[in-house]
């Protein structure tokens, strides 16, 4: 869920200057990403981090999703020899 959040916040929230996406390609804003950012998110009054403030808000009042997804993976037949090479 705080990924969520962090997601639904990142166009909107600068750390030193930049957006969070901005933050991975530069190791200097990089550095402050940190668990901060959720207090960042949480505290602020900008309307564009609403919903993410309020997914923030449900993790506190432990309002946790119900289900967490599952992914089926099926089991593949791989070989991994070489082909055998055949003379004419």
């Amino acid at each position: 869920m705080v990924v969520d959040a962090i997601v639904m916040a990142s166009d909107s929230l600068e750390i030193c200057g930049k957006s969070i996406k901005e933050c991975l390609d530069d190791m200097e804003a990089y550095t402050n990403l940190h668990d901060g950012i959720f207090y960042l998110i949480r505290d602020s009054n900008d309307r564009s981090l609403g919903e993410a403030r309020q997914l923030l808000k449900r993790i506190e009042e432990r309002k946790l999703y119900q289900r967490v997804p599952m992914l089926h993976i099926k089991k593949m037949n791989v070989n991994l020899q070489p082909p055998i090479s055949r003379k004419n």
